[in-house]
């Protein structure tokens, strides 16, 4: 049996943030065969319902490893930051960014006004946010002062795409360590690991796969470390590479 794991944005959904009907007949196929699909995103589970909804993957590792959801909504791992760290955290780094949102279990909250996407509710956080949280994420270029933050507070540190926006989350909250969890959670023996990804958040987590495999859109560092690769997203590589592997 083959556990399949995809990340979302840039792999398995295309530039438009869609995913095909080919890859929706795909991905049912390989579940028709007994195997397991699985999504691994940094996106909440709330915002990525939309996808959820379309392909009924057996389960999810969401919020960068912090949460893993089965296919009835249920939580059976996460791994917070606690309500003193987010607080303190928060409050400091507040100062210095553009702009702040902050991922709990239930809710996204933000400090900017003008955003209204994944129902995000706007609050004053100059005080800090006085809860616990999955992930915190930044608008801020200045990577060293970013880099300093998470060591201090002891989280982990992921820019998106060397962009302005950048991703804290509990120390072990990991791509790679949700897959590990959710492995043991699953205790199958001789389950095998296929996982498909395309940024550097992605790649331990494809070195650590039975087969991992970088779409053609992946970051040049992946494309170098990761033997196999398929098509680009916008070209389906993920259904394309499955349609072979288990003869379609």
């Amino acid at each position: 049996m083959y556990l399949i794991i995809f990340d979302l944005d840039d792999t398995l959904l295309r530039n438009d943030r869609t995913v095909s009907l080919f890859t929706i007949k795909i991905l049912q196929d390989v579940q028709k065969l007994g195997h397991l699909i699985a999504i691994n995103t940094s996106r909440s589970y709330q915002n990525s319902l939309n996808i959820i909804n379309l392909i009924h993957p057996d389960f999810g590792v969401y919020n960068g490893g912090a949460t893993i959801v089965n296919n009835n909504g249920k939580i059976i791992y996460e791994i917070v930051i606690p309500r003193d760290i987010t607080k303190a955290f928060s409050q400091e780094i507040v100062r210095h960014v553009t702009s702040l949102s902050i991922q709990t279990r239930d809710n996204f909250f933000t400090n900017n006004q003008k955003y209204t996407k994944q129902n995000a509710i706007y609050i004053n956080m100059d005080d800090g946010f006085d809860g616990d949280s999955y992930k915190l994420m930044t608008n801020c270029l200045d990577f060293s002062f970013l880099e300093g933050m998470a060591k201090k507070y002891h989280l982990t540190f992921q820019n998106y795409l060397g962009g302005p926006f950048s991703r804290f989350g509990p120390l072990s909250a990991t791509k790679e360590n949700g897959n590990r969890h959710l492995k043991e959670y699953l205790n199958i023996e001789g389950l095998k690991t296929i996982v498909f990804g395309d940024d550097f958040g992605d790649l331990n987590m494809l070195l650590e796969a039975d087969v991992g495999v970088a779409m053609a859109n992946s970051k040049t560092e992946v494309l170098k470390k990761v033997s196999i690769h398929t098509l680009s997203n916008e070209d389906d590589g993920v259904a394309h590479f499955l349609k072979k592997y288990f003869n379609l």
